[in-house]
């Protein structure tokens, strides 16, 4: 036991060091840091992964996939609306875009089915859209492929 509460104590203070060279507050209490040594390691590495360039990646891979969504929105005219920030992106279909109509949930299924057939898994999101969460390690090559296969799909689907 004794050596145990040692592990932990030093387990604690190497996460409050690293908590206070990132400039975050430690608090008071041990009781959460102590119970759970691998969700801090998994903490750390992420604040590590993110100050990395992810977040940069984020913000530039996402500026390139909502263009390429843009592009496509003024291909078909059952694409209504493309917003988001980042990387998380949603694609609203509508029935007549000059009425703003909702699009149904039929269309949209069948593209997200078609996109899942070609090989890329895209979300649907409430009745009419879909929505774009790709990890953060995403390329533009990446995003090219999948507006390929989102195309395609949407091709396929009208």
């Amino acid at each position: 036991m004794h050596r145990q509460r040692n592990w932990l104590r030093s387990t604690d203070r190497c996460v409050r060091r690293a908590c206070r060279s990132h400039g975050l507050e430690t608090g008071g209490t041990r009781v959460n840091v102590w119970g759970n040594p691998v969700c801090i390691a998994a903490a750390l590495k992420t604040i590590e992964l993110l100050e990395g360039g992810l977040v940069k990646n984020s913000a530039e891979v996402g500026a390139y996939l909502k263009a390429g969504l843009e592009k496509l929105q003024k291909k078909y005219d059952c694409i209504g609306d493309v917003r988001g920030m980042g990387m998380m992106i949603g694609v609203e279909f509508v029935e007549d875009r000059s009425f703003d109509e909702a699009g149904s949930a039929d269309l949209r299924d069948r593209i997200e089915v078609a996109c899942f057939d070609r090989g890329l898994i895209i979300l649907g999101c409430g009745n009419n859209a879909i929505r774009w969460s790709p990890p953060l390690i995403l390329t533009k090559e990446n995003v090219d492929v999948a507006l390929e296969i989102f195309d395609e799909a949407i091709k396929a689907s009208l």
